[in-house]
């Protein structure tokens, strides 16, 4: 999976993204402007950027320690923030 798969999964997304621009009125543009998806990007890149800041103090605030899920505290507080 980690020399062939992943490349398959870019090659995907590269040719769905290429034909998306390509053409424009095509069922995988119209899909790529979906009110549902737009939304979602919205938020999806910011989420990324803040989620482990965000787990990282949560975990430094509620445990007292750095963030690992080898304990049910750690693992609770992981999920919390995930939510």
């Amino acid at each position: 999976m980690i020399m062939w798969g992943y490349s398959v999964v870019a090659l995907f997304y590269m040719i769905l993204l290429l034909t998306s621009v390509q053409y424009a009125s095509g069922p995988a543009a119209k899909l790529a402007r979906a009110p549902a998806l737009r939304w979602l990007g919205r938020f999806s890149y910011c989420i990324y950027l803040i989620h482990q800041p965000v787990n990282f103090a949560a975990h430094n605030w509620l445990r007292g320690a750095s963030p690992e899920i080898s304990s049910f505290g750690g693992i609770a507080v992981t999920v919390f923030c995930s939510v």
